[in-house]
C-alpha cells in the first residue's frame, strides 16, 4: 500500500513538472537571444514601440546535422517550424556552415527571426525526441 502511494505521488509530481516545462516565456525583448522548448510559446516585446511578437516552437521539420560520432560530407541542418502571432508560420533554419536564415516575421518587414542554435546536437546512433527540441533564437528590428 506505502509503494501504490509513493508511486501515485511520483506520477502526479511528474505531471504537474511536465506541464510547468511548457510555460509560456515573458520579459524577453527584441534584440536578446531566448531559449524556446518544443511546443513552447513565447511573448517578446519591443521597448521602442511597445508592440509584442508572441512566438511558438511549432514543429521540427527536419534535422540533417552531422552527428557526433559519424563521418559526414557535409555538416547539415536543422529546421524549425515558427508560429509567429498565432496567424504566420514560417520555416527557420540553422547550419554549421555560413549560410543561415533570418526570416522576415511581420507583414510590414519591422522584424526578423533567426535561428540560433537548437539542442540536442544529434548523436550517431541515438533517437532524439522532437519534444525534446530546444530552440535558440532572436528577433531582431
Amino acid at each position: 500500500m506505502k509503494t501504490k502511494i509513493i508511486f501515485s505521488g511520483l506520477i502526479i509530481a511528474m505531471l504537474l513538472l511536465s506541464v510547468g516545462c511548457n510555460k509560456e516565456l515573458t520579459g524577453i525583448e527584441v534584440g536578446q537571444e531566448f531559449k524556446l522548448a518544443y511546443n513552447q510559446k513565447a511573448t517578446i516585446t519591443d521597448q521602442q514601440t511597445g508592440e509584442s511578437i508572441k512566438v511558438k516552437f511549432e514543429e521540427l521539420i527536419v534535422d540533417s546535422r552531422c552527428p557526433t560520432g559519424a563521418l559526414c560530407m557535409w555538416e547539415g541542418a536543422v529546421t524549425l517550424e515558427l508560429l509567429i502571432n498565432n496567424t504566420q508560420k514560417i520555416e527557420v533554419t540553422h547550419s554549421a556552415g555560413p549560410v543561415n536564415d533570418t526570416i522576415i516575421i511581420t507583414d510590414n518587414g519591422d522584424y526578423k527571426v533567426a535561428l540560433i542554435e537548437a539542442d540536442p546536437y544529434p548523436i550517431l546512433d541515438k533517437t532524439i525526441n522532437k519534444h525534446d527540441y530546444v530552440a535558440t533564437l532572436k528577433i531582431m528590428r
